[in-house]
């Protein structure tokens, strides 16, 4: 059976109350009565059972021009309100936005992107994984990270509007008998790849192995879609950009994990 499809269009609200009007349009019909214009009431009125689909029947709801939301209501309040929505098992959920996007070429790829919806969130991160952590090793890449990217891929990030001041996570892998640390972390990016190497080989055991590209000696990089763990708030048409890195240790050296 096709579920029902129900759009939150972001353009018919600039702020809180209005995003409530859309609300009533849109989850209720034919009642007699005034909903309430609040989280809980929000939150009640996703179950169903109001005039448009049954209790907790499976639906689909869609936030058009999401971006534009993000810009008027604001990121916290966004998150907040997607918190709830994506909370409801019933409900399949996902944003949308009718902006163009921007053609972005590197080497062998090609991607259609987002760069608004990217960069609205990468604007709001306050601190990236590495800085959120306190062993010595994301201590040490934090010391070299200035240093990690090359120039053109630096420049890659400037077209996908990526900080690449804030990855999403790192890992060390091991340290070379060189002394050099074997580092890996991604980002993520809002949007597709048109063309080009999926970093992801398919493993005839199950899963994947990861190939990436050799940008310089020191530094590898690959792409593919999807993201589980993201900055991003709706995880639909995501593209993960996964790197790995050899880098020296320039703390402490007391400090040094071997």
């Amino acid at each position: 059976m096709n579920k029902q499809i129900i759009i939150i269009n972001g353009e018919n609200f600039s702020d809180l109350e209005g995003f409530y009007d859309e609300i009533d349009r849109v989850l209720t019909k034919d009642l007699d009565w005034k909903t309430g214009h609040n989280l809980d009431a929000f939150n009640d009125l996703l179950r169903g059972g109001f005039g448009v689909y049954e209790y907790e029947e499976p639906v689909k709801i869609i936030w058009t021009n999401y971006s534009e939301s993000i810009k008027r209501l604001g990121s916290e309040l966004s998150d907040t309100l997607i918190e709830i929505i994506t909370d409801h098992h019933h409900i399949e959920f996902e944003t949308k936005d009718e902006m163009p996007v921007k053609n972005v070429k590197y080497r062998d790829w090609e991607f259609e992107v987002d760069t608004q919806l990217t960069k609205l969130t990468y604007d709001k991160v306050i601190g990236s994984g590495a800085d959120g952590c306190e062993c010595n090793d994301c201590k040490n890449y934090i010391a070299f990270r200035e240093n990690v990217f090359p120039i053109e891929v630096q420049n890659l990030f400037v077209e996908l509007e990526i900080d690449y001041r804030k990855e999403v996570e790192i890992t060390s892998f091991e340290t070379l008998p060189n002394g050099l640390h074997h580092i890996g972390g991604w980002f993520h990016f809002k949007g597709r790849v048109l063309n080009g190497k999926d970093y992801r080989v398919p493993l005839s055991s199950g899963g994947y192995s990861i190939d990436l590209t050799p940008i310089t000696d020191s530094f590898s990089i690959g792409f593919a879609e999807g993201g589980d763990l993201t900055f991003f708030s709706d995880k639909n048409g995501l593209v993960q950009i996964e790197f790995m890195t050899f880098i020296p240790w320039v703390i402490d050296k007391s400090l040094e994990v071997k």
